[in-house]
């Protein structure tokens, strides 16, 4: 039997949450279904493992998470301790593979305000926890590095990004040439790139379209080139951001590194609305990604926005495999190819 175990529920924003979209995925391919959340954050440690007694022996477990990562910011390290040493013991009590999709690495996510003491201690918990793991399921190259490194007893499984589930939208996927002014997009949390984003150069006949929450202090500057649009509902995101000709990957210093290592959701967005990717090369995953596939153009400054940008050619081709990319995303391929590999290496 597989199982797909992990947190779900209600979006809310303008995006997509990864969680949610993987529940979507597991129930249109016939996994039976487990929601840790059902009754709470609260209680979810004592459901999961209730949950993990009564599944049969040799069961199939994919989850994204024991729990939800944010536990690790507001537990103590002594009940994460003894709930993963508890989870660990049934998993291998019931002879389970279990299954792992890392989409947050929590600690890394959270160490400029985290202290290195709980941060050693929880990397140590998790260590015990992840050291069950049958298969990692790693989206880009740098994570699964990562986790290869890390666990080398596990398989790792890579795969490009997660599939995003939008509401349909009536995109304007066109591959003609984009019209004029230039804008490009900046999505997701905006409150993790205030200060990079203040710093992006004024570009003649270029508007930076900022969309997501946070960013109300970017409305305040005098910067007759930042359009500022707040949280847009998920229905009418895609519908927008097909409108604009690149999406920027953007973040502050603080949080830089974490970002190196992992396929953000805005990579997905911008894709699955069919426009090419401006991404900085220290971000070093995405940035493998989009110079491999040719969804975009990899900088090493913001300051070479300008020069990249004028290559009209192609741009146009960049903005046909961002499309093609963009049904890929729709269909769920990602995710597919990636269970089809699990499959194989269990069988």
């Amino acid at each position: 039997m597989e199982y797909f175990i992990a947190p779900s529920f209600k979006k809310t924003g303008c995006g997509t949450d990864f969680y949610s979209d993987l529940h979507v995925y597991a129930k249109k391919n016939n996994f039976t279904l487990i929601n840790t959340m059902r009754f709470g954050k609260i209680l979810l440690p004592f459901y999961e493992i209730i949950v993990l007694c009564l599944l049969p022996k040799h069961s199939t477990i994919v989850t994204t998470w024991p729990g939800f990562p944010y536990q690790y910011l507001v537990c103590p390290c002594i009940v994460n301790a003894i709930r993963f040493r508890v989870f660990s013991l049934l998993l291998r009590l019931k002879k389970c593979n279990y299954v792992l999709v890392p989409i947050d690495r929590p600690l890394e996510q959270y160490a400029y305000r985290l202290s290195q003491k709980k941060i050693k201690i929880e990397g140590l918990v998790e260590s015990r926890l992840f050291s069950s793991v049958s298969i990692f399921l790693c989206c880009g190259a740098e994570m699964t590095k990562i986790y290869s490194n890390k666990y080398p007893l596990a398989t790792c499984v890579q795969f490009d990004m997660y599939d995003q589930i939008l509401p349909d939208a009536s995109t304007q996927n066109s591959a003609s040439k984009p019209k004029k002014p230039l804008k490009i997009a900046v999505s997701g949390n905006l409150s993790r790139m205030l200060t990079a984003a203040k710093g992006l150069p004024k570009i003649h006949g270029v508007r930076y379209v900022f969309t997501g929450p946070g960013g109300d202090s970017l409305s305040e500057l005098s910067r007759s080139d930042f359009e500022v649009l707040g949280n847009v509902p998920s229905d009418k995101l895609l519908e927008y951001l097909s409108n604009v000709h690149f999406g920027l990957v953007l973040y502050d210093d603080k949080v830089s590194e974490y970002f190196s290592t992992v396929m953000a959701g805005k990579l997905t967005t911008y894709l699955r609305a069919g426009i090419p990717i401006l991404c900085h090369a220290k971000y070093e995953s995405m940035a493998e990604y989009v110079s491999r596939s040719g969804t975009g153009l990899v900088i090493n400054s913001y300051n070479d926005i300008t020069r990249k940008m004028n290559l009209a050619k192609e741009m146009l081709e960049m903005r046909k495999k961002a499309i093609y990319e963009s049904e890929r995303i729709k269909e769920g391929a990602h995710y597919k190819e990636a269970f089809m590999k699990m499959k194989k290496y269990l069988s």
